[in-house]
C-alpha cells in the first residue's frame, strides 16, 4: 500500500546510520505496532507489579491481556482481511473519502459481534470480580480496536505521530499499570494498562480522521 513506505524508504536511503536505524524502526512500529507493545508494555508492567503484588494477581493480569489478544484478533481477522483489501482498492483509486466511512462500519460490525462474546466470556464464564469484568471487557474491545486502526497505519504519511503513539502509550501502560498495581493488585495493573491501549488508540484513530476527513453531508429527513 502506497503512503508511509515512500517515507520511510526516504529515510533508510540517508547517507548515515542514524537515518537507517530511524526508517526500520518506524517501519516496525507501522507494521507490527500492537505486537510490540504487547510485548514492552506487558515486560514492563510484569516487571514493576512483581515487586507489590502477589503471584496469583500477576498471573491472572497476564492470562487476560494473552487471551484478548488472541481472541481479539481471531474475531476480527475476517473483518480486518476486507478492511485492508477495501483500503488498498480506494489508494490506488484515489477515492480516499470513503476510508472513514469503510473504518466506522468495521469498527460497528467488530463491537456488534464481539462485545457479546467478551460479555460471555467474563461475566458467564469466568470467576472474576465485578471490577475485574469490567477492565477485562474494556481491554477486550480496545484490542480489537488497535487491531483495525492498524490496518491504516501503512496508509498514513506521519510517521512521527505513529511512533509518538505508541510510544506515549507504552509508558502510560507501564507507569499507570506499575503505580495503581500496589494499592488496587491486578485490577489496577488492568486498568492502567487499558489506559496506555485506549491512549494509542485514541491518537491514532484522531490522526486517521485527520488524514482522511469525512465530507460534510447534509442529513434530510423526508
Amino acid at each position: 500500500m502506497a503512503g508511509i513506505g515512500f517515507v520511510l524508504r526516504k529515510l533508510t536511503r540517508q547517507d548515515n546510520l542514524f537515518g537507517l536505524v530511524r526508517g526500520f524502526a518506524h517501519s516496525a512500529l507501522a507494521s507490527n505496532g500492537p505486537w510490540l507493545f504487547t510485548i514492552l508494555s506487558l515486560g514492563s508492567v510484569t516487571l514493576l507489579g512483581a515487586q507489590v503484588m502477589a503471584l496469583e494477581d500477576l498471573v491472572e493480569f497476564r492470562l487476560i491481556i494473552v487471551y484478548n489478544f488472541g481472541m481479539s484478533l481471531v474475531m476480527s481477522g475476517p473483518v480486518l482481511m476486507v478492511v485492508t483489501r477495501t483500503l488498498a482498492d480506494l489508494i490506488f483509486d484515489k477515492d480516499v473519502v470513503r476510508a472513514t466511512g469503510v473504518l466506522m462500519a468495521a469498527g460497528l460490525i467488530m463491537l456488534s459481534t464481539q462485545l457479546p462474546v467478551a460479555i460471555g466470556v467474563y461475566v458467564l464464564y469466568a470467576d472474576l470480580s465485578a471490577p475485574m469484568r469490567m477492565a477485562a471487557i474494556a481491554n477486550f474491545l480496545l484490542v480489537s480496536g488497535l487491531w483495525l486502526v492498524s490496518v491504516y497505519l501503512t496508509a498514513l504519511k506521519d510517521y512521527r505521530a505513529i511512533t509518538l503513539a505508541f510510544g506515549l502509550g507504552m509508558v502510560v501502560a507501564a507507569l499507570a499499570g506499575g503505580l495503581l498495581a500496589e494499592p488496587f493488585g491486578a485490577v489496577g495493573m488492568l486498568f492502567g494498562f487499558n489506559a496506555g491501549v485506549g491512549l494509542i488508540f485514541a491518537m491514532l484513530m484522531a490522526k486517521i480522521l485527520a488524514e482522511y476527513p469525512y465530507p460534510p453531508t447534509q442529513l434530510r429527513w423526508v
